[in-house]
């Protein structure tokens, strides 16, 4: 193919390559597209499960990822024994303490664990702040999440008494002989016996997806520009040499 005094005369190693990458691009592109839809169906059912009403819990057996962030409500009584500190956790700029409780069900042997929010930290760190709750029954609404992944660096468990680095639900079975499903409930925000509570919202990174995808496009179209670009000769110059 000629073009005024262009002539199209591609490298046969030049379209292996450019066919490769276009088509390695492109898969990624779809890919990311995918994850956007898949991301955003997700929010779409977590959205409906904030919006349900609470339901009554009477057996740990009916609990499962797939009704994580679901609302309920459990009849019980708070335990002291076996409470912790997670340390390390910052609100609004200050350092603090989230508190886990256990929580036994009413005329059960079931335990679970709850997040009852955060607590501000004495500037003294060896002063801890009292956490002792009332173990009378009662009804409280929680909602059902997962603790927090272990961190990256120091992943290591930290256990200075009943303030740890972050939660490990085995490592808590052991140390305490308490049967916890390794699910965790954050304490509603009109609970009482609760301190600061804002849990986190989860986020729609649909849109995080969208822009890979559109960055796996460009580069097809760098990939096919750059070989179109360069199989492109002009035929004077061939002529001369």
């Amino acid at each position: 193919m000629k073009i005024s005094n262009y002539q199209f005369r591609p490298s046969l190693i030049g379209l292996i390559v450019t066919t490769m990458a276009v088509v390695v691009f492109v898969w990624l592109a779809i890919w990311q597209l995918g994850r956007a839809e898949d991301r955003h169906l997700q929010m779409q059912l977590i959205s409906e499960k904030l919006a349900m009403p609470a339901t009554q819990l009477s057996d740990m057996a009916d609990l499962s990822l797939e009704k994580r962030y679901q609302r309920f409500l459990l009849s019980g009584h708070f335990v002291n024994q076996h409470q912790l500190l997670l340390d390390n956790v910052v609100n609004k700029g200050k350092a603090g303490y989230e508190v886990i409780t256990p929580f036994r069900l009413f005329d059960t042997d079931e335990v679970i664990l709850i997040n009852r929010g955060w607590i501000q930290a004495d500037m003294n760190r060896s002063v801890l702040p009292r956490i002792d709750v009332a173990e009378d029954q009662q009804l409280i609404e929680v909602m059902l999440d997962m603790p927090r992944s272990a961190p990256v660096i120091g992943a290591q468990i930290v256990d200075a008494g009943n303030r740890w680095n972050y939660l490990d639900m085995a490592y808590y079975r052991e140390q305490s002989g308490l049967s916890v499903p390794d699910f965790l409930m954050l304490l509603g925000p009109e609970s009482t016996y609760g301190y600061k509570r804002q849990w986190p919202q989860p986020e729609d990174k649909s849109g995080m997806h969208i822009g890979y995808a559109i960055q796996w496009s460009a580069f097809a179209l760098i990939a096919l520009g750059t070989f179109l670009g360069l199989s492109f000769k002009r035929v004077s110059q061939e002529n001369e040499q």
